[in-house]
């Protein structure tokens, strides 16, 4: 809803510096996802509030989760036998040979992005293999994935609540909360939901997508 008017969503099949930009039914206006805001159209400049979403996984681990899933088929085919993103995924150009003119990180370096209020933040994806926790707009973020993860999985990130200390334990990550410690779960990339911590509602993306259109980009450092 956007000022008290429902409006729907679909990919507009336009992109802006390769992102994705999407199109409401009702209005016609486009939004980019890099900036959350509308680009064209009578909600120009309009930012959206982003909702948490599903994480982002393989199917063997959605399976592992969900062993009852069913799949839809197309015309009887339930896999396709060639990924046509391989190329794109294993090679250092950009979508049509863009490139970011921010110098800071490589073209195709993968990164989490995230805004906060207004400003565009980012955490390096190589600064926090195996978790790590970033200082992001004055509030700590805990971060986790493995270098071994594909591009179709997503980042688990959370706020950590004031008062809580998210530290390293061997190969593992404990959530400190007064007297009590909590394990991080690498299986389900989650802590305990007696924790209720806020999800982040960043994703993952490449660093010429997003500087492109975030020019104004923080880059927060992550530690163990």
């Amino acid at each position: 809803m956007i000022d008290e008017q429902v409006v729907t969503f679909e990919a507009s099949g336009g992109l802006l510096n390769a992102g994705l930009v999407m199109l409401d039914r009702e209005t016609k206006s486009y939004w980019s996802i890099m900036t959350e805001e509308s680009i064209w159209g009578q909600f120009k400049g309009q930012r959206l509030q982003p909702l948490q979403g599903a994480r982002k996984m393989k199917f063997g681990e959605w399976r592992a989760l969900h062993p009852n899933t069913r799949v839809l088929s197309n015309n009887g085919v339930q896999h396709a036998p060639r990924n046509p993103y391989d190329h794109y995924f294993t090679s250092t150009e950009g979508f049509r040979g863009l490139r970011a003119t921010d110098r800071r990180l490589k073209d195709k370096a993968l990164l989490y992005g995230l805004h906060v209020g207004d400003a565009p933040w980012i955490v390096g994806h190589r600064d926090f293999d195996g978790g790590g926790v970033a200082d992001v707009g004055g509030r700590q973020l805990f971060l986790y994935r493995l270098s071994t993860d594909s591009p179709f999985q997503g980042t688990a990130a959370f706020w950590v609540a004031p008062g809580d200390v998210v530290e390293q334990l061997g190969p593992g990550w404990i959530l400190r909360r007064g007297e009590s410690a909590f394990a991080f779960d690498a299986t389900t990339r989650s802590f305990p939901d007696a924790l209720a911590l806020e999800s982040a509602t960043g994703f993952d993306t490449y660093w010429y997508i997003w500087s492109l259109t975030n020019p104004q980009t923080q880059i927060a450092g992550a530690g163990s």
